[in-house]
């Protein structure tokens, strides 16, 4: 028992909050799609139900994988790209983010005819943003291929346009939210929540404050220091100068 809650309390140190909340219930929601597949018909792909569903399946169908390699490759990338952004940007503005892309990726290709299933949209959303972030580091693709980070990002948008091929316009609207996270990063303080700018300045600004009060306090003591030694000396010649 020990060994499990070692190894639960490293996830969750590992893990960001939302990120490990979103691979959770996609863990949850895809075991019990493959179990029933007639779970599908109430949280399945959204575009393609009809009724009182229709709504419902614009947010449930992030979670879905078709594919238990799917479900893998979802964990990986939320463990890589997806909690590293969310430590980044903060869980604010990652949660809009993240939930915008879900929500206009799906309507966008709603909008030319097709239907949408799992977080390929918001992954590709994120790793493109975290490459962004990081466009001098490079990801080993199955421990064998180094390449940069855009090109990582590219692979991820090729992959979501590629699960969005029916029509094929949907392969355009499928990256939409892609295109705006771009726009939006050119202005980067969009992407910074207020408070925690806010909270840096005052961080830094307090740092600065410990850093130059311990410099004074240096400064002071080497004058004590300088003024007991000439002291001392000035002593020793007096008393040298009686004898």
């Amino acid at each position: 028992m020990s060994g499990i809650q070692t190894w639960w309390r490293n996830v969750t140190r590992n893990f960001a909050p939302l990120s490990l909340s979103i691979v959770i219930l996609s863990v949850v929601c895809s075991i019990l799609t493959l179990i029933s597949p007639a779970i599908l018909d109430y949280i399945g792909p959204f575009g393609r139900l009809r009724g009182s569903d229709f709504l419902a399946t614009l947010f449930t169908h992030s979670f879905v994988a078709t594919t238990p390699v799917e479900l893998v490759f979802t964990v990986l990338l939320m463990y890589a790209f997806g909690s590293p952004t969310e430590k980044l940007l903060g869980m604010r503005t990652f949660a809009t983010i993240w939930f915008g892309s879900v929500f206009v990726g799906a309507l966008c290709v709603y909008a030319v005819g097709g239907f949408t299933s799992g977080i390929s949209i918001p992954l590709a959303v994120m790793t493109l943003l975290w490459a962004l972030k990081n466009r001098g580091q490079q990801v080993c693709l199955y421990g064998i291929l180094n390449i940069p980070a855009m090109g990582f990002a590219a692979l991820m948008m090729a992959v979501c346009a590629t699960q969005h091929f029916t029509p094929r316009l949907a392969m355009v609207a499928s990256l939409i939210p892609c295109l705006i996270a771009f726009i939006l990063f050119q202005n980067q303080k969009r992407l910074v929540p207020k408070e925690k700018t806010r909270s840096a300045t005052r961080e830094n600004m307090a740092y600065s404050d410990k850093y130059y009060d311990d410099v004074r306090e240096r400064e002071m003591s080497r004058q004590d220091r300088e003024r007991l030694k000439k002291l001392f000396e000035g002593g020793n010649e007096d008393e040298g100068a009686r004898k």
